[in-house]
């Protein structure tokens, strides 16, 4: 009998639990590409204003314009679907999570807006390398969360919608 409850919690339970798992990670993994999409449009800014460096984000947008689309797509679905199960008391939520955004990307953008001249030319070198090398690690972390929203999106939009999972 003991069997039997554990097999029907596994066999009731499991799908859901999983749906929620994938609903909260894509979530997270928007909002991480989020940031990074607004990081390096400010670097990009920061870089061709201050640096004879040439774009290098807005070059490689158009490759990953789809992935990001898909990204925001999550974003706001998880973010409207949340208002109409839970109610405009989460709008404060969501608020919360767009400021810790704005705030990690300001923080990654202070080094570039106070150092000297040559420690910015160097920074902005840098990230032009990793941001144009698709086996840098910051490249890499993107795609692969990237390719998670892309490859999973049905799903992912599915367990927004299912009640249970909120």
């Amino acid at each position: 009998m003991r069997n039997f409850f554990i097999l029907l919690m596994v066999c009731c339970f499991s799908p859901q639990a999983s749906e929620s798992k994938l609903m909260q990670t894509a979530y997270l993994t928007s909002m991480s590409i989020s940031e990074f999409t607004q990081t390096q449009k400010s670097l990009e800014t920061i870089c061709t204003e201050k640096t004879d460096i040439p774009q290098a984000f807005s070059n490689l947008y158009p490759s990953i314009e789809a992935h990001l689309n898909d990204s925001v797509e999550v974003m706001e679905h998880f973010q409207a679907v949340g208002r109409k199960m839970i109610g405009e008391k989460i709008s404060q939520v969501f608020a919360e999570h767009n400021a810790t955004i704005t705030n990690k990307v300001e923080n990654t953008l202070q080094p570039f807006l106070i150092s000297s001249h040559s420690q910015i030319v160097s920074a902005c070198k840098n990230w032009k390398t990793a941001i144009t090398d698709s086996n840098s690690a910051t490249m890499k972390r993107f795609y692969e969360q990237a390719n998670f929203i892309t490859n999973n999106k049905t799903a992912i939009l599915e367990a927004i919608d299912n009640r249970s999972n909120w």
